[in-house]
């Protein structure tokens, strides 16, 4: 008998005999696990392109600060390093967003072959996406503080 004929473990002939009974057939399961990939990254797509949208709306309002900046009128000293924190949420967020298309397709072809997500380029986006939240949530918070010291 040939190595592709050989009988397969207890386990896997257990998992299948599970999804049968819960979906019908393989095919069901495998339609309600596409959707399943297709609903949780539309979500995903959906916090990258918030964030993306908060950095750079953060970082165009900066720079139009900067831009009608008169220092002889202006309270607000140090805007050059609040305007680079946004710049480095919008460049992970970015970063994110790719890492994010990567990982979904990814996820389709360990679906397709069964195998196991790549978790190296997992971590990587959730690194990335947090480094955006991080980034986000600090140059606000240092806003607040300068503008209440005003």
């Amino acid at each position: 008998m040939s190595s592709e004929h050989a009988e397969k473990p207890a386990s896997e002939d257990a998992d299948l005999k599970r999804i049968i009974a819960d979906f019908g057939s393989i095919q069901e399961w495998k339609k309600y696990s596409r959707d399943s990939i297709k609903d949780t990254f539309d979500a995903e797509f959906k916090s990258n392109v918030y964030l993306i949208t908060g950095n750079s709306a953060g970082f165009v309002g900066c720079l139009s600060f900067i831009k009608d900046y008169d220092p002889t009128k202006s309270q607000l000293h140090g805007l050059g390093f609040i305007t680079s924190i946004f710049s480095c949420g919008f460049i992970s967020s970015v970063l994110a967003m790719i890492m994010c298309f990567v990982l979904f397709e990814n996820m389709k072809i360990a679906f397709e072959e069964r195998n196991d997500i790549s978790q190296p380029i997992l971590l990587i986006y959730r690194c990335l996406q947090g480094m955006s939240i991080i980034a986000m949530f600090l140059a606000v918070i240092i806003i607040t503080i300068k503008v209440s010291c005003i």
